[in-house]
This record gives structure tokens, sequence and C-alpha cells, in this order.
């Protein structure tokens, strides 16, 4: 392992450190080697993640991992690499494990929530990111989880903003990338996501490390831009431009949210004199953004939006039938039921809820039966597979049956070719070989062993029993068995036979079965 280590082989390494191990749990130094090579496979992954090779960064963990099964860190960034490649089953798996490790492994809690929310579990999202904030009730990437996914979510209090905590606590390689870079790209992969309240608290970190990040603060404008908050989006797009004045990516972003941004009404002396209640800020124009939203598919944005709405203004109709609508189709069949009798409760006769609760219900059975349907062709796919097992085992006899019908015979017992040999003479001194045939006269036969009685003869050497592992219908095995005298052997006439053995059904016992005998008089020659 130290040699293995030292050309930098560190896969050969860790084998050769775990055998050593395995045979003295307790050897000091080994475990002092184990903790280098550990961390060198941890910064290794660090380093492929950080460069989005992320099947090495699998590795890497996993090997770490298999030096310290105690090892959080690597389990976390290993649920994270996971994360990255929306393997979610694998990052539910290694999340947990780092919870069970540190239950106060905030990163953790939020990384699982995003794993759930990918498989489409939104019970357990919901859950992981309340524990989330039990941890830390300003962390913002879950508030705005909760938010999208969390009709019942309501902050207590407006939470006073604490400094982000980095969402990898890694030990970077001194070459790695800078902080600043690594959050940029996790962002971006957020973006890709459609997960925005993650992009944005990634992008607002890479800034917060470096003001003048300028690709961050476009990118940062975008995101704001796809989820419709356009003055944020402009803001970002200000400031990169203040950074660069030229940068051509930024003045496209402005003219993009130019393009957006609905024109202000003109206000005329009329408008101004009609007495009546004005909306609440920015209501009317968030029941317009959850609407473009929704026709658009952006539904968790749409549901975050007339969320927002309802905070406000809890009575909206529009904003529950909106919402219902988005469930919907985002599969959270219950909180969409939820969100349509709000609907009901204020307005029984609105005639497109009570619709969209029977689509709803329609919808609900859809979904069992389909997974009932699932069920089915798992079943069904068994069997067939046992089906066509027994059809590939019928036509090639690949599955090895127990001896039923076994009619063998025994031929043409010689010893030897020359006709010295032939009649059983063995010289002091030589060598010559038994030779036979079996025919198998009966069905396909299998794992039966061949002997010699007597089974030993003494100053003479030979293999006696060997094993015909499969011999077919109408087959022969031609048998050879090497017999060699010693030089002083003794003079002497020994009648041999040949004795099959074998066993009928999977649980028999090895048994000597009834062939015809084959004998020959083994007439042995001093020297």
């Amino acid at each position: 392992a130290r040699a293995y280590r030292e050309s930098g082989n560190l896969e050969a390494a860790t084998h050769a450190l775990t055998e050593t191990l395995r045979l003295d749990p307790n050897y000091h130094r080994a475990h002092e080697l184990a903790n280098s090579i550990k961390q060198a496979h941890y910064n290794k992954g660090i380093t492929y993640l950080n460069d989005e090779r992320y099947s090495e960064a699998v590795t890497a963990f996993q090997n770490a991992i298999t030096l310290d099964s105690d090892f959080t860190t690597a389990h976390y960034n290993l649920g994270l690499t996971y994360l990255k490649m929306e393997t979610y089953p694998r990052a539910v798996d290694a999340l947990q494990k780092t919870i069970t490790l540190d239950p106060n492994y905030k990163a953790a809690h939020h990384s699982l929530a995003l794993a759930y929310l990918g498989q489409q579990e939104l019970g357990k999202a919901r859950d992981a990111a309340r524990e989330t904030l039990k941890l830390d009730p300003n962390y913002q990437p879950a508030l705005s989880l909760l938010e999208a996914i969390d009709p019942s979510f309501t902050p207590s209090e407006i939470q006073t903003t604490t400094p982000p905590e980095p969402d990898q606590p890694v030990e970077q390689q001194p070459s790695g990338k800078p902080r600043q870079e690594t959050h940029y790209e996790l962002g971006i992969a957020y973006q890709d996501s459609e997960m925005y309240p993650e992009a944005v608290a990634e992008f607002q970190k890479a800034i917060n490390l470096d003001s003048d990040f300028i690709a961050a603060h476009i990118s940062l404008g975008e995101v704001y831009l796809e989820i419709g908050e356009l003055d944020d989006a402009e803001t970002a797009a200000n400031a990169a431009l203040r950074i660069d004045a030229n940068s051509q990516p930024a003045r496209q972003l402005l003219n993009d949210i130019r393009q957006v941004r609905p024109p202000m009404p003109r206000q005329t002396e009329q408008t101004k004199a009609v007495s009546r209640a004005p909306d609440p800020p920015d209501v009317k124009q968030d029941l317009e953004r959850g609407l473009l939203f929704l026709s658009n598919g952006q539904y968790l944005q749409a549901v975050a939006t007339f969320k927002r709405v309802l905070k406000v203004d809890p009575d909206s109709i529009e904003a529950h039938y909106g919402l219902g609508q988005a469930y919907l189709e985002l599969g959270a069949f219950d909180d969409a039921t939820t969100a349509t009798e709000a609907v009901l409760t204020r307005n029984p006769s609105h005639q497109g809820a009570r619709e969209l609760l029977q689509i709803i219900k329609f919808a609900k059975n859809r979904e069992r039966n389909r997974e009932r349907r699932k069920k089915v062709l798992k079943y069904a796919a068994v069997l067939g597979v046992i089906v066509l097992g027994v059809f590939i085992e019928i036509r090639f006899e690949i599955i090895p049956w127990p001896n039923s019908d076994i009619n063998l015979s025994i031929e043409e017992f010689t010893l030897g070719n020359s006709s010295r040999e032939q009649e059983g003479l063995l010289d002091a001194g030589k060598t010559s070989h038994l030779r036979f045939r079996i025919r198998n006269k009966g069905e396909t036969v299998r794992n039966i062993e061949v002997g010699l009685h007597p089974s030993r003869i003494e100053g003479v050497d030979f293999n006696n029993a060997m094993i015909i592992k499969k011999l077919r219908k109408g087959a022969v095995e031609i048998v050879h068995i090497r017999m060699e005298a010693n030089k002083d052997v003794k003079g002497r006439k020994i009648p041999l036979r040949i004795q099959l053995f074998g066993k009928s059904g999977w649980f028999g016992k090895q048994a000597p079965l009834s062939t015809p005998t084959a004998e020959l008089v083994l007439k042995i020659i001093p020297d």
C-alpha cells in the first residue's frame, strides 16, 4: 500500500490497505496510512466535483468511504454529486447516511429535500426542508423551497438574514477552483434544473465572494427574469454594466427585460377621480405573473407567485384557483384539492373549481391505476422471464437438472495400445494407460464419477477418481487413466473393475450405478 501510494496509484493502495486491515484490524501503522490515503481520495473527489467530472468524483468519494465508513463529508459530497447527476435514489441514500452520522448537518438536510423533489416526492421534500429550518430558521434556500411546495407554510416572523454558509464543507486542494466559481457553477446546475431559489442563493454567494464576478451578475439577472422578478433582474444587469460598460450579454439581458415588462398605464384625471379601493401592492401584477407562469408550464414558479398573493390577500379566489391548477400539474393531488376547496368555500357556485375537483379526482384515480398497471407489468415481466428461462433450459439444457433415466455402459476396457499391453501387462518402472469408453444410452447425465476397484494398488500410482461433468444422450466419453509402476514393484495379478457413481434427484447421495461390469486382470511384471 505504501509503494502504490508513492507511485500515485491510490486505488491499488486502497485495495492493499484493505487487505492489511482485514488481516489485522488493530494495526496502528495501517490506520495512519489509511487516514492519509482517504484524504487524498477525498481531495481528488472535490477536484473532480468542481470540474463537473461526476463519475470520477463518485469513484473517489467511494474509495474514501471504503477506508472510513463514517467519513461524514465524503458521504455528503457523494450525495451532492449524485444530485448533480440527477441520480436521485443514490443521492437520497448517501445524504441519509450523512444525516445519520451528523443529524445537525444543515446542508445535508437541504440537499436531501432537493433529492426528494427530484423524485417528485413532495411530502418527503417538505419534511426534509422543515428539518433544515429547525437547524437554521434563516436558511433562505429552504425557505424558498418550502414556499414553493408547501401551501400551509407561513413563516411566523420576518427572519433576519445571516451570512450564508457554504453548502460544501470541503477541504479544497490549493490548486482547486476559487470558491466563487464553485458557487457559480452550482448555481448554473440549479438554473438548468429550474431550481431557481437555489440558483439565486448560489449566484449571490459567488457575488459576495467576488463583487466583480460579471458572469454571476448576469446569470442572477437571467434567473430573476425567468421567475418574473423584473426589478431584481434589471438591478443585476445594471451591476454587470457597472463592471463592464461594453458587456454585450448584460445589454441583451436589459433588452429582454424591457420586452417582457408590461407598459405602465397612463393616469388621467378621470381615472384619478374614480373612487375605488386600490389593489394591494403588487397583487394584481403577481396574479398576472402567476397566470403567465401557469400558461408557460412553469408550475413551481406559479405556485410561489400565487402564494405571495395569498399572503397579502388570503381570500383571492383567482390565486386559490390558480394554485389548485398548478398543484394538479405537479401531481400534488392532495394540495390541489385543498386549494380548490378553498375556492368553493369562498364561492360555492364557482363552476371552474367544481370542474377542477372532478379533474383532480380523475387524475388521482388514473395515477393510482397507472401504479397498479406498473405492478401488474412488473409481475408479468417476472413471469415472462421465468417462462423464458424454462424454455431456454429445456432447449439448451443450461440448468443442471437431476439425473433421472441413467443407462450407461462400459466398452473396450484395455491397457495401452501395444499387443503386450492389451494382454494387461504392466512392467516395473514403466507407464501405461487404462482406456475404456462410456456410452450413454439414456437421457443426459451429469457429474458421473469414474473409479477403479480396488482404489489402491501397492507400488502403482494412478488417479483413481475422475468426474464426467455432462454426457448427452447417445454420446460416448473416452477415458484414460494413467498408471505408473514403481521400479521395485512386486509382481502379481490383480483383477480390476470399473465402478461408476452418480446420484438421482437434487438431494440424493453419490451411490454406485447399476451398470454392466467391465473387468481386466492387471499383470504386474517385476524388474
